[in-house]
């Protein structure tokens, strides 16, 4: 999914009625104190998408990111706080996981211990399985499949 088909999904959801939001697009730097926090280069397609909408939520759900160019404000919706917050609920949870959208069982996260291409994996209760193969997968799956796809 590009970034295209992303606004071309925004403007459906918000001609249908759902609530669409997010932040102001993360600047360079912020993205950049991000990853140095986490440790770990996030790949260039989530970039793009922090650079245009920093976070985003349609209806009730959301995708993590960077909310109002604060990458390490610990409040919900940022990437850095929605990691540390799961990471304290669930120890298990791998270092090289970052959340990109929690839900009631735990969180999707990208794998980023793999550097050419990190997948999504559905993080559940010390359990991962893969979910997507890549962050515009991921978003494709955010877009288009049905509202309760955190359970499949």
């Amino acid at each position: 999914m590009n970034m295209t088909d992303m606004e071309h999904f925004l403007q459906q959801a918000a001609a249908s009625g759902d609530d669409i939001w997010y932040s102001q697009p993360a600047s360079a730097d912020a993205i950049a104190q991000l990853q140095s926090a986490i440790g770990y280069p996030l790949p260039e397609p989530l970039c793009q998408w922090l650079s245009r909408y920093g976070a985003i939520g349609v209806g009730d759900r959301f995708i993590s990111g960077i909310i109002d160019n604060q990458p390490l404000e610990m409040e919900g919706g940022n990437i850095f706080a929605d990691t540390a917050f799961l990471r304290d609920e669930q120890p298990s949870l791998p270092p090289h996981f970052v959340v990109i959208q929690c839900h009631d069982d735990g969180a999707y996260c990208l794998d980023l211990s793999d550097k050419s291409c990190p997948p999504v994996v559905n993080f559940e209760w010390g359990n991962s399985n893969k979910f997507a193969d890549s962050f515009e997968q991921f978003l494709e799956h955010f877009c288009y499949a049905e509202d309760d796809f955190e359970d499949e």
